[in-house]
Formats: structure tokens, sequence, C-alpha cells
């Protein structure tokens, strides 16, 4: 009975997954089409966000990030983790799914908490 109970709940999350997901490149065209009706769908959400990684680093505060969703140059979504141990076998050009919390915008929306769901590599 647990073993059936355990399956249902998965085959649930994968059908919230679908429901929650966006393209990098579409939050980030919500946000700068009017950044405070994004904020009021996605602030301190989470979501669940598919795109091709265009730059891999740390910001000043050492935090490793990725940034997905870029059609040009300051644009797409800047996907932070808590673990730098996490982008390691990342490349650019890898496409990604992955989960975390919207913080906002600022010059790119910000994702914290990111976590990778899937990897295809290039």
């Amino acid at each position: 009975m647990k073993s059936i109970f355990a399956i249902i709940l998965i085959l649930l999350s994968f059908n919230a997954l679908a429901d929650n997901q966006t393209k990098a490149e579409d939050i980030y065209a919500e946000y700068n089409r009017n950044s405070v009706a994004a904020d009021m769908k996605y602030k301190n959400k989470k979501i669940v966000l598919s795109g091709i990684i265009s730059d891999i680093g740390t910001d000043v505060m050492g935090d490793a990030y990725i940034v997905i969703g870029k059609t040009e140059l300051l644009t797409g979504v800047q996907c932070l983790f808590k673990r730098k141990a996490s982008v390691v076998p990342l490349a650019k050009g890898d496409t990604v799914l992955l989960s975390g919390i919207v913080s906002g915008f600022m010059v790119l929306v910000q994702v914290h908490n990111s976590k990778i769901l899937k990897v295809e590599k290039q």
C-alpha cells in the first residue's frame, strides 16, 4: 500500500512540475515588460525553469550561478546555487531544467536556492 501511495505522489509531482514550468526567456520578457506585475506573479515563489546556459561563474558573494535564457547582452535569468559543486558538471550550451525561488529583477531575473533537475549536454 505504501508503494502505491509513493507512486501516486511521484506522478502528481511530475504533473506539478509541468504546470509550473516556464522558459527562462518568457519570465525575463514578463519582467522586462512590467516588473511590478511580474513580481506579483513570481516573487518569493518556487518555479521550474528551462533554458540554455550562456554563462557560469561566481558572484561577488562567492555564490555559484548560471545564466539561462539570454537573448542579448544583459538579458536572461541568473540562477544562484548554495553549493558550487552543483555547477561543476555544467557547460555553456547545455540545456537545463531547474527549480528555485524568484527573488526579483536586478538587470537579470534573480532565482535563488536553485536545484538542477535535468541536464541535456550540448
